[in-house]
């Protein structure tokens, strides 16, 4: 009788492994199905979207203006803490109003796109990558090496906004939602583990699991709960 409440609890806790396996697994091939690179008339509205914003921040280098009016010009295209990081590194005073110098060394800045093949739009959701490759330089005013420029926006109830303008050696990806699996390392699975308490966590992390598998796995657990 102990031996098979023993095989009973170690198919349980094998069974609750095997669950979480399986949800990581569906959740990690259908995220990276997700993104997407884009083309044709939907990367051109996006690419178009970014031009608008280039021509915001250059914008300001044309005349002295309010504070306020800065914001407002950055406030289309851009999130408010975005803005705030531009303004602090961009923004001058020059009597009693503000201007942007130009510089060759621009920082969070709308990067130089050439708006062609060159440049790459991925979209996940809500939230989209624009991105293009900048072979080194070792002649004129700025030497760099090779390096990814690139745009991250996400979709607000206000429409699309700019949040993050950064550059890297590595080529760019979406990173936000994805799982890791060390993530899952406070749910601290045991043989006492409820299935409802490990979907509840879940679910709580990524609420976009498929709500059918969760369902249909808690009937076979119930089922093996009661033999």
């Amino acid at each position: 009788m102990v031996e098979k409440e023993e095989r009973m609890s170690t198919l349980k806790h094998n069974f609750l492994g095997f669950s979480l396996l399986l949800l990581i697994t569906i959740f990690s091939f259908s995220h990276e199905a997700a993104a997407k690179e884009l083309k044709s008339n939907s990367k051109a509205e996006i690419l178009n979207h970014i031009q608008d914003a280039f021509q915001a921040q250059t914008s300001l280098t044309e005349k002295p203006r309010s504070l306020h009016e800065i914001k407002q010009i950055l406030s289309t295209h851009f999130e408010h803490k975005l803005i705030k990081k531009y303004m602090d590194e961009n923004v001058h005073p020059i009597k009693d109003q503000f201007i942007v110098y130009g510089t060759d060394f621009p920082v969070y800045t709308i990067p130089f796109f050439s708006y062609d093949e060159n440049t790459k739009v991925i979209e996940e959701g809500n939230q989209r990558i624009i991105f293009e490759f900048f072979q080194a330089a070792s002649d004129g005013p700025v030497e760099y090496e090779d390096h990814y420029e690139f745009v991250k926006m996400h979709k607000t109830n206000k429409g699309w906004k700019i949040y993050s303008i950064d550059s890297q050696t590595q080529k760019p990806e979406i990173m936000k939602d994805t799982i890791k699996s060390e993530e899952y390392t406070s749910l601290n699975i045991s043989k006492n583990t409820s299935f409802q308490s490990m979907t509840q966590a879940l679910q709580n992390d990524y609420s976009i699991l498929n709500q059918s598998f969760i369902n249909q796995s808690k009937v076979l657990f119930l089922s093996l709960m009661n033999k």
